[in-house]
């Protein structure tokens, strides 16, 4: 029993689901610029708990490379680096 759907439908071979896509993508486009005039600008929200999120995080990186170079000493850097790389 076979189950595939070109086989179904001899026509359905020759579109791929990346062309069906595409053109999908570019109806949408033709549709956003026959519209330009009458869409509204697009608000963007925020959401600051992720922003929060990824500022400590950037932040607790510097700080980390701060450490790194200042107060570790030689040998537990040179153990970190072989730990990451291993």
């Amino acid at each position: 029993m076979n189950t595939s759907r070109a086989m179904d439908n001899p026509g359905a071979a020759e579109n791929t689901m990346m062309e069906n896509d595409l053109n999908s993508v570019e109806k949408n486009k033709q549709d956003r610029m026959d519209n330009s005039n009458s869409l509204e600008p697009v608000k963007i929200e925020i959401l600051w708990g992720i922003v929060i999120f990824f500022v400590f995080c950037h932040l607790s990186a510097i700080y980390g490379l701060y450490l790194a170079f200042t107060s570790t000493k030689l040998l537990t850097s040179f153990y970190g680096m072989f730990i990451l790389y291993v």
